[in-house]
């Protein structure tokens, strides 16, 4: 089987010393393939991009996909994406909407069919909004919310009971354990937020 992960910058491993939950996710599969003898094919693809919005992924989801398919084999997606689509600046600068994003989920999900039933989403982690309304490193006054965070988680939420889809609730994971000691910079996980991710097993 192989797996596509697509989603931004934390799919992408950004501020993790050991690659971030994706990363660790393909080691824990190659080594346990390497382990049964190599017995089935396993393959995992990170293909989490800085700055991606669910729009992004939509636009480059068939050319990265086409690239990475091998006759026979089975597919399975992971979709780890809406945090860059909840930025905003000031109140009437949103880069998006719930319904933009209802729409690019619609979007992704009927692409992503075409290749396979075995699709599953993640939801959005919350973040640290001292450090992101606005972010320290934004001169332009970026801003990550959690009211804007759990509208959008609503909105996937929506979209995955609607469509039958897996959607795992890692924030619910991040509540429990005081989200802001697993963020390294108020929105990106650390190592101990990245191998929370991973021990999901997904």
């Amino acid at each position: 089987m192989i797996i596509f992960i697509f989603g931004d910058s934390i799919t992408e491993g950004l501020w993790d010393s050991k690659g971030g939950w994706a990363d660790r996710l393909k080691a824990y599969v190659q080594a346990e393939e390497v382990k049964s003898g190599i017995k089935n094919y396993h393959e995992v693809y990170n293909l989490g991009i800085d700055g991606n919005m669910t729009k992004d992924i939509v636009k480059r989801f068939e050319v990265e996909t086409q690239a990475r398919l091998w006759p026979e084999e089975d597919y399975a997606f992971i979709f780890a994406t809406g945090t860059n689509d909840t930025l905003h600046r000031k109140k009437d600068e949103l880069v998006s909407t719930p319904e933009q994003y209802q729409a690019e989920l619609h979007k992704l999900t009927e692409l992503t069919k075409r290749h396979s039933p075995r699709i599953l989403f993640i939801d959005l982690l919350p973040v640290d909004e001292s450090r992101t309304n606005p972010i320290e490193s934004s001169s332009s006054g970026k801003c990550y919310t959690n009211d804007r965070i759990k509208l959008f988680n609503q909105t996937l939420y929506a979209h995955c009971d609607a469509n039958s889809l897996t959607c795992v609730k890692v924030s619910d994971e991040y509540l429990k354990k005081g989200y802001k000691g697993l963020l390294t910079d108020g929105i990106h996980p650390n190592d101990t937020g990245h191998e929370l991710i991973f021990n999901l097993k997904l």
